[in-house]
């Protein structure tokens, strides 16, 4: 006869036993572990689980295709990627993440970029689901180094004439090309280019397309750069391109009006670009526009108290000196637009504290007064009007610097 306790642990396995199959009964799975190319039965709701593995003794990207193939759900594709290499190297990335704004029906195309100093085996394939997005190509631009000719350098600055001939001038010619899922070969100092189409859907259009781009490569590390496309016609228009500001008092307020027919809410962001953004802000409520409606958004233009007065113009061909800055979808849109402004000296009161001075003769009576500025620094000058005979102010003119209220 057994111990007590064994048969104790034998009835307390068959109860687990018995838990776990009812459990697995109950969610609609089993599990069935079969060789590949062997037909199997899948009962409905349940799930395939496929493991894969692989001897990879060689550096560089390796790549398969795992077919799935079904009498009731067609077949289904995976492409499969095994990378054998010391993948140190950070790369470089033009744009990462990438946001785009696109109408419905729109076709856009883009160009990203990524670089690294070694040399590699790269592969650029792209997942997510959007079929609104795809890789048209990937291209390795590779640097050649040409040399200024005498004529050329002469045609430079004086400054810049040794510098140019011992660095040379760098043009970019093409090498690999191929599709998305192809492995390359880069040369040291290259540039993988990978040029991407954005297709819009014109009917069932959807708030946006998302997809991922991966970067695999056997010296780079990984670069992984999420695509968004938003489709809206979301606009945003300033009522007025001047302001009139004083210095350090916000100025009136303006509008700008915000409107979307198509694509989902976002929040919008106001800010002043200025070569020195810390000499101007603007400041706005919070903005939030919800899909396929309209508002007015109220904001003023504050300046640093001490700014420089006069007006300062905005937009000559693609250059400017201040302007408003609209970010929407987060910062996907981003709008900048002219607004010229007038800087205004602040005001300065002065008051009187005595209503009026007595005195007698041979004595000095004293007079205050109150100054009251806003905006910065001002200089300035205290001289008597028309006084009595034998009565003078001394000193006869004097000057003070006031940034806030002095006596």
């Amino acid at each position: 006869m057994a111990p007590l306790h064994r048969a104790r642990d034998r009835r307390a396995s068959s109860r687990a036993t018995r838990r776990s199959e009812k459990s697995r009964r109950l969610l609609g799975c089993s599990a069935h572990r079969l060789r590949p190319g062997l037909p199997f039965a899948v009962p409905a709701k349940a799930q395939v689980s496929v493991s894969i593995s692989a001897t990879l003794p060689a550096v560089g990207v390796n790549t398969t295709t795992l077919t799935l193939a079904g009498a009731t759900f067609g077949t289904i594709e995976v492409p499969v990627f095994a990378v054998v290499g010391t993948t140190t190297a950070v790369p470089t990335v033009s744009q990462n993440p990438l946001g785009l704004i696109c109408l419905p029906g729109d076709t856009l195309t883009q160009t990203l970029t990524i670089w690294a100093t070694p040399p590699a085996t790269v592969l650029a394939t792209l997942s997510g689901g959007a079929t609104g997005i795809q890789i048209t190509q990937v291209t390795v631009r590779i640097p050649q180094r040409n040399e200024w000719t005498e004529d050329e350098l002469l045609d430079l600055p004086p400054a810049m004439r040794d510098e140019a001939k011992k660095e040379g001038w760098i043009s970019w010619n093409n090498g690999a090309q191929g599709p998305a899922d192809a492995p390359l070969v880069v040369p040291p100092n290259s540039i993988v280019a990978v040029e991407l189409a954005i297709a819009a859907p014109s009917t069932n259009v959807p708030d946006e397309l998302d997809a991922t781009l991966t970067l695999l490569s056997t010296t780079w590390q990984t670069a992984v750069i999420p695509i968004r496309a938003v489709i809206t016609d979301f606009s945003a228009v300033p009522l007025t391109d001047r302001v009139s500001v004083k210095q350090g008092i916000p100025s009136d307020p303006f509008s700008v009006t915000l409107a979307s027919s198509i694509g989902p809410a976002t929040d919008v962001q106001f800010a002043a670009y200025a070569p020195d953004a810390g000499d101007v802000t603007v400041e706005a409520p919070d903005a939030h526009l919800s899909p396929n409606a309209g508002s007015t958004v109220p904001l003023q233009v504050t300046v640093a108290p001490n700014a420089a007065l006069g007006h300062y113009p905005i937009y000559l061909g693609q250059s400017y000196d201040v302007g408003l800055r609209v970010t929407a979808f987060d910062g996907i849109y981003d709008q900048r637009f002219p607004l010229g402004l007038t800087l205004l000296p602040g005001s300065v009161t002065v008051t009187a504290l005595q209503g009026s001075i007595e005195g007698t003769q041979n004595t000095t009576a004293t007079c205050q007064v109150n100054v009251v500025v806003s905006g910065g620094d001002k200089l300035l000058s205290f001289s008597a009007g028309a006084l009595p005979y034998g009565v003078t102010m001394t000193p006869s003119r004097s000057s003070s610097r006031a940034s806030r209220p002095s006596p």
